[in-house]
């Protein structure tokens, strides 16, 4: 096996700059060890077994995969994406106050809660960086959605006050394990 052969099964399947910047690395020690007089079998030897260290690389750094994944929800998010719950808490209101006008006050509370989720929004698009934003963001606005959403049916519900709770905190539980599961390992990798 070629120094070359090791670097392809050692970074294969790695985001593209992870790849690249590990080969220098890589490449590097490699050179220092050749340099003091070191036999290529000893070098790649030193280095250790590609596959395995493929394997480690994958579960620390960004994959290929998790890097367009990335990408497509980073093109995905926009500036305004922060107004749709805004938008969703207005026209929620006005539909649930149409359909349903013994809904009462209780309609006010949708574009409240749009403006909380709007506000919540843009906060995050102005303190995150691009990456953090692709996963926080998206999130966060399905989360704020979802919440609409589940206002909405609260709201037009015959018991508003025990409805509401209710799916409110299921779209809360349905985030956690969404931000905290699915994402967290992304997270962690953005981290280093």
């Amino acid at each position: 096996m070629t120094l070359h052969d090791w670097l392809t099964v050692a970074l294969s399947g790695l985001a593209p700059e992870v790849a690249a910047r590990l080969r220098t690395e890589y490449l590097g020690h490699a050179q220092d060890m050749l340099e003091a007089g070191e036999p290529v079998g000893a070098v790649l030897g030193a280095l250790g077994d590609p596959a395995r260290l493929n394997a480690e690389l994958r579960e620390r750094y960004l994959t290929e995969f998790e890097a367009k994944v990335l990408a497509a929800r980073s093109r995905a998010w926009s500036a305004r994406a922060v107004r749709v719950p805004l938008l969703m808490g207005v026209l929620g209101a006005l539909a649930v106050s149409v359909l349903n006008p013994a809904v009462g006050a209780w309609a006010l509370l949708l574009p409240l809660l749009g403006l909380g989720g709007s506000g919540w929004l843009w906060w995050l698009a102005r303190r995150l960086p691009p990456e953090r934003l692709a996963l926080r963001g998206s999130s966060a606005l399905v989360f704020v959605n979802a919440v609409m959403l589940a206002a909405v049916q609260g709201v037009n519900s015959s018991r508003p006050e025990l409805i509401l709770p209710l799916f409110v905190g299921t779209a809360a539980l349905v985030f956690a394990w969404w931000e905290y599961g699915l994402n967290g390992q992304l997270h962690a990798k953005l981290g280093r």
